[in-house]
């Protein structure tokens, strides 16, 4: 039986003075995060990055481009990162999810606060300006 490859889609979306908004798990370690997570069967990646935002931050995003596409070394699967902005919605976290969201800059981030894949994806977004 042939192994099914996750995907995941990310979604940096630039804040004032060049900060982004990250979203905090409300499970396992609690880290900091872009919002993002698993893309459903069927679904196109910008739909499943703003699906994505919309519940775990409360806003509605236009997605703008797709920035890359990153292999994950832990698991079999790829992330898809994409670059949008808040067209809608209030920032809010879905309690569930996430417990916490706002806007923040890479070096006011604490690298044990944020998961390392996600701190790679947020400094490549970053460079791609």
């Amino acid at each position: 039986m042939p192994t099914v490859m996750s995907v995941g889609v990310f979604v940096a979306i630039r804040g004032p003075d060049n900060s982004f908004l990250l979203v905090k798990h409300a499970y396992g370690e609690r880290k900091w995060s872009l919002p993002g997570g698993k893309l459903e069967q069927g679904e196109l990646v910008p739909n499943g990055g703003q699906r994505e935002t919309l519940e775990e931050a409360g806003v509605i995003v236009q997605i703008i481009r797709q920035v890359g596409i990153f292999s994950l070394r832990k698991t079999f699967g790829i992330a898809i990162l994409l670059e949008g902005r808040i067209i809608g919605g209030k920032l809010k976290p879905d309690n569930k999810e996430t417990s916490d969201c706002g806007f923040f800059k890479i070096d006011e981030l604490r690298q044990e606060e944020i998961y390392p894949a996600q701190l790679s994806l947020l400094m490549w977004a970053d460079a791609t300006e």
